[in-house]
């Protein structure tokens, strides 16, 4: 191994100044000089004539491994043959050729020395203050690494310079030679997370050279453990999180149909996942010839559906100040033809498989879907039953002591689970129930009607500034309008409701209403209250 304290052995005095222009005898003659005749002749029969080409030969002695007539004479010369065969160089002749090699490097290595501290010494003298007054950036940049530098270096400063530094270096080179550090590659992994494509296409194209294009950034997520397959529940990753309590939920949303092909699993997604008791099966479309294939488009439905199961970890009192992140349990995609049983199955299936990885299910939130409803009611007894199902009896069912005086809350003492809708959901249905042409809504002799609320705004004596309503609010096509819900339960449209005739069933509905968005969505409301 070359040291640097070998150059004080290094005379490079020996060598002409032109040894590096020098061919053939002009060569020849400096080699002899310096290391001997045995190794000019071991030159001359490779036709190595010249300095470049000597120092460009991985092994001058690389011929000793070949059987040949031609090398013959040259062999006897320079080496000792054992008794086995083997040839073994003189050291005198493989001393003189390394002593040669190091002479020849020395001038190299100074003169690249001697352009890099010309470059530099260019470089400083090129950045004067004229220099930095064109370009106020430069100004910045140093102003801001003097603040680093006096008051340290905190967590977000590090970051940032190490994206200052990476987005420089880049620029520097051609679009096909960009690199990223890990801190860059996680960073763009959570902003196309976050911030989806168009968002994450939108600053890479205008800060170029800074995050990874899309095909890089599918690769990292492809290799990293943020990935899974279509149908398959990461059951094991629950141990990341180091709680043993959670709330899952689960929901469907409508997704633009398509077809990919997943090399992961070797798998196609993208088609209805089949359910076999509840549960999804995974890696189910597996194609190996393209009439295979053909057979499943004409045979399976392409999912109209993303059904997504989130799990959010519950803080115990000695875990208070860690407030967990929810969790992507498992995604596929479905059709709109589940059942209750199935549902019942599939939340079976992951408490189950939760409880096996030392994680408790307390319960599962959904929406209000009809379906949902009814194995909700099913699975905590809510005035509903099944024969085949008894979750109060289970081994690992819980009981709730709920005071005597709570003789309107009806809950069944044991229980398994818990469970809640999704009180957004659940109050855009309310209004959606009202603003039905087809529902026939009464309480008591009252009729609860939209057309009450309807005069309201028509009518002339009244304008936006007394009742805050537009015609867009009682809109039924818009079905997830939630602020139009918080619009209908104002003082003001109840009071002037109040006010007309034949108004008092629609005003003790949508008091119904405000207490529904008071009690489950609200959050200054206090638990007394």
């Amino acid at each position: 191994m070359y040291s640097s304290n070998d150059d004080a052995f290094l005379d490079i005095s020996v060598l002409p100044k032109d040894i590096f222009e020098l061919v053939d005898r002009k060569f020849y003659d400096v080699v002899k000089s310096v290391a001997g005749e045995s190794l000019v002749k071991i030159l001359k029969m490779q036709l190595i004539n010249s300095a470049g080409k000597l120092l460009n030969t991985a092994d001058v002695f690389a011929f000793l491994n070949f059987d040949s007539e031609e090398t013959d004479a040259i062999k006897l010369e320079s080496c000792f043959k054992s008794k086995t065969g083997q040839l073994v160089v003189k050291p005198g002749i493989q001393s003189s050729s390394s002593y040669l090699i190091k002479l020849l490097k020395k001038p190299l290595r100074q003169k690249q020395e001697s352009t890099s501290k010309e470059n530099n010494d260019n470089y400083q003298n090129d950045i004067t203050d004229e220099f930095l007054d064109n370009h106020p950036l430069l100004k910045s940049l140093i102003k801001w690494f003097q603040l680093n530098d006096s008051n340290g270096v905190n967590q977000s400063s590090r970051f940032l310079t190490l994206f200052i530094d990476n987005l420089i270096n880049n620029l520097t080179q051609s679009p096909n030679n960009f690199r990223y550090s890990e801190p860059i590659k996680n960073f763009a992994v959570c902003l196309y997370v976050l911030g989806g494509k168009q968002v994450y296409e939108f600053i890479r194209l205008n800060l170029s050279g800074s995050i990874p294009n899309l095909a890089t950034l599918g690769d990292l997520i492809k290799n990293s453990d943020t990935s899974f397959s279509e149908a398959e529940f990461r059951f094991e990753s629950l141990n990341r999180s180091h709680l043993h309590f959670g709330f899952c939920s689960e929901d469907s949303t409508g997704v633009v149909r398509k077809v990919e092909y997943d090399s992961k699993t070797n798998s196609f997604v993208g088609f209805a996942t089949p359910i076999d008791h509840g549960v999804p099966l995974a890696q189910f479309y597996q194609a190996d010839t393209f009439n295979h294939l053909k057979t499943i488009y004409d045979t399976h439905e392409i999912a109209p559906l993303l059904n997504v199961h989130m799990l959010q970890a519950i803080p115990t009192e000695n875990d208070a100040p860690c407030i967990p992140r929810p969790f992507l349990l498992s995604a596929y995609g479905v059709d709109n033809k589940t059942t209750a049983i199935s549902i019942l199955n599939r939340w079976m299936y992951i408490f189950q498989h939760c409880y096996e990885n030392n994680f408790r299910i307390i319960g599962f939130s959904t929406d209000a879907d009809r379906r949902y409803v009814s194995a909700m009611r099913l699975a905590s007894g809510f005035f509903a039953s099944s024969s085949d199902l008894q979750l109060d009896q289970h081994q690992n069912a819980f009981r709730i002591d709920l005071p005597k005086h709570w003789t309107w809350f009806f809950l069944r003492s044991n229980q398994l689970l818990l469970f809640f809708q999704d009180p957004i959901h659940l109050v855009t249905k309310w209004r959606n129930r009202l603003l039905s042409s087809t529902t026939d809504l009464c309480f008591g002799a009252d009729k609860i009607n939209i057309t009450h609320i309807k005069a309201l705004i028509d009518d002339n004596h009244y304008t936006k500034l007394d009742h805050g309503l537009t015609s867009s609010d009682i809109n039924p096509k818009d079905r997830q309008n939630y602020n139009s819900c918080i619009k209908l339960i104002s003082d003001d449209v109840t009071n002037l409701l109040s006010n007309s005739e034949d108004t008092n069933g629609t005003v003790v509905y949508l008091n119904l209403l405000k207490m529904i968005v008071k009690a489950y969505i609200d959050k200054s409301t206090s638990i007394s209250e």
